[in-house]
């Protein structure tokens, strides 16, 4: 049930995070029957404990679990409610211009857009998370000439209200 998930995660957080959750709201009984049997579990099943627990499986906390994992050799786990890039990191356009910015912000932009493209590669990114990268135009329309081709696109089902 949801409640025994819930439970299971809360014993979870009490062995990871002992300093921040309080061990005095637990019967010291109940506990130890839990870490026996999860000591059991661990000898049959090789249980993986982790470093470090990360919660929130957005953009943040992946990216976060991540580079601990592969620069740090930390074990992190994610803790989600849903599922991976649920709320606002799975709905963004995933959309990464190089040269589009200027000054500090362009710099930034520009090595976050060759960053992307280097983990792309690294990990796979068109098996395994839909990355592909595209040639665009940007058009430039100067004041005089702006309307022209306008029943054109009319024609076309084009223009944009």
């Amino acid at each position: 049930t949801r409640e025994q998930r819930e439970g299971v995660l809360v014993f979870w957080l009490l062995l990871l995070l002992p300093k921040v959750v309080k061990m005095e709201s637990f019967d010291d009984d109940d506990l130890e029957k839990e870490l026996e049997q999860l000591t059991k579990q661990q000898e049959e099943e090789e249980l993986v404990i982790h470093d470090i627990v990360i919660i929130g499986g957005g953009i943040m906390g992946v990216s976060t679990a991540y580079f601990l994992s592969k620069h740090h050799n930390i074990k992190p786990l994610i803790l989600e409610a849903r599922q991976i890039a649920w709320a606002a990191s799975g709905k963004a356009g995933g959309f990464l211009a190089k040269g589009w910015a200027q000054g500090a912000s362009g710099v930034f932009a520009d090595a976050a857009f060759d960053f992307h493209e280097h983990l792309a590669k690294e990990l796979e990114g068109e098996k395994n998370y839909q990355y592909r990268k595209l040639t665009t135009l940007e058009l430039f329309i100067p004041k005089e000439q702006e309307g022209e081709g306008e029943e054109e696109r009319e024609e076309l089902g084009e223009k944009e209200k």
